[in-house]
């Protein structure tokens, strides 16, 4: 995975501006779309970089390949979370907003939140897609998120109780085998009453419908809202942001 080259962008987001390391691999690479997607309207402000060759080499080949994209199930997110953000931060409270995302990629939507004041978490798996992560967070300076290694097959005890108001995630289930630890490790990091916002690509792949029913029947996660958020991809997939609560 040598190959891959990064680079640093900025983009306006919901008013925001969001300074961030993605691939600087702009080009549309078949029915998947733009590995950083258009309608951000990001500009590059960086020449591109490698990173170094260890951080790929025990990882997926698959992950390692979609390391620093930014696909369109992102702005999607970002626009649904601004409500939810705007709820949060209305409530009486001495502390802020506890977010946590998952499957974070180059974790445009929790920047956002942070730069809004939450705080944040981000979590992924993949080396190459954390030390990113890293360097995206920096950017905020004080305020920034914390960034956090997460497997969600084994929940570490950081997450069980942790009692966050919101969890986020922008395209993580695109693999029926990712359905029922993705709602489990929501289920152990929400607190009750919390709201989990996902966006979601929908590729044929997972049915959410079935989705929706074991995260009610298997994790006490109830399914409140649906919006559209447009078309991804090559082959112009939907893509809409769900909301679920999780049962007191």
């Amino acid at each position: 995975m040598s190959q891959l080259q990064f680079c640093r962008y900025q983009a306006t987001l919901g008013g925001i501006v969001v300074a961030f390391w993605a691939t600087s691999d702009g080009e549309t690479i078949g029915p998947q779309g733009r590995r950083v997607d258009a309608s951000l309207g990001a500009t590059t402000t960086s020449e591109p970089e490698r990173l170094p060759s260890e951080l790929f080499d025990v990882q997926d080949v698959g992950e390692n390949l979609r390391c620093g994209n930014v696909w369109e199930a992102v702005p999607a997110l970002i626009m649904c979370l601004g409500p939810l953000l705007d709820r949060l931060c209305a409530v009486p409270s001495d502390t802020p907003p506890r977010v946590l995302e998952l499957g974070a990629g180059m974790g445009l939507p929790g920047l956002w939140a942070a730069a809004r004041g939450a705080e944040v978490v981000l979590t992924d798996s993949n080396l190459a897609v954390l030390e990113l992560l890293e360097r995206n967070a920096r950017f905020l300076g004080e305020g920034a998120p914390a960034v956090r290694a997460l497997d969600w097959a084994a929940l570490p005890d950081w997450i069980t109780g942790a009692e966050f108001d919101l969890v986020i995630a922008s395209d993580v289930l695109y693999d029926c085998a990712a359905v029922e630890p993705f709602f489990g490790v929501v289920a152990a990091a929400l607190k009750p009453g919390g709201t989990l916002l996902v966006s979601h690509t929908d590729r044929g792949i997972v049915s959410f419908d079935e989705a929706i029913q074991r995260a009610q029947v298997e994790f006490g996660l109830s399914w409140t809202a649906e919006a559209s958020g447009g078309e991804g991809g090559g082959l112009g997939e939907s893509i809409a942001c769900h909301t679920f609560e999780k049962d007191f």
